[in-house]
């Protein structure tokens, strides 16, 4: 069966010509802008919690290196206590140390109560599990974003392939014109998945 040239002239000339990436996306099937925003909102999320690492981590090494240099300038600890406005870490540590200190009941002068230096270094240990809690925390959604979004564009390029074989079979034509368009939308959203 002979495919009506006239009907091929009216669905090429139909086809948007836009082939930019807006264009396409505007041309795209509701499913596929679906999948291509949401891939775009991932991307975003994603932007912003790499800079707030970024940035959380970096301040968090200034606080250890101002922390490392005290220790460095005093002899002991109950000269580190007395330093008014030390760095956070390190006043967490000495609050930690201190507290387990008062606990203990270790007054000056007084002899080392047995397994003082265990419990200091239990508490050193939980405070420092909770730091590396709150550094990690946003990484989670930082790998499902990571794993899940080429997967994502894929459905969205496997949607965009098959409309363009319903457009083929519409147009009852396999020219170029007809099939391009379709398939480079559906590209577009494994572009995006990937990206």
């Amino acid at each position: 069966m002979n495919p009506d040239p006239v009907a091929a002239t009216a669905a090429v000339a139909a086809l948007p010509h836009d082939l930019t990436p807006l264009g396409m996306f505007m041309a795209a099937d509701l499913v596929v802008k679906a999948v291509m925003a949401g891939l775009l909102l991932a991307s975003l999320v994603t932007w912003i919690i790499l800079f707030g690492k970024v940035a959380e981590l970096a301040a968090l090494g200034r606080a250890a290196r101002r922390g490392v240099a005290a220790v460095a300038r005093e002899p002991g600890i109950a000269g580190l206590a007395r330093r008014p406005r030390l760095p956070r870490p390190l006043a967490l540590m000495l609050g930690e140390i201190g507290e387990e200190i008062a606990q203990t009941g270790i007054g000056p002068g007084a002899a080392p109560a047995s397994g003082l230096v265990e419990r200091v270094r239990s508490r050193l240990a939980r405070l420092e599990a909770a730091a590396s809690r709150r550094a990690m925390a946003g990484t989670g959604l930082l790998a499902t974003i990571g794993s899940t979004a080429p997967f994502i564009g894929l459905f969205g390029t496997v949607w965009g392939i098959m409309n363009a074989f319903v457009g083929i079979s519409e147009s009852q034509t396999t020219n170029l014109a007809v099939v391009a368009p379709g398939i480079a939308e559906a590209l577009l959203a494994t572009a995006t998945g990937l990206v």
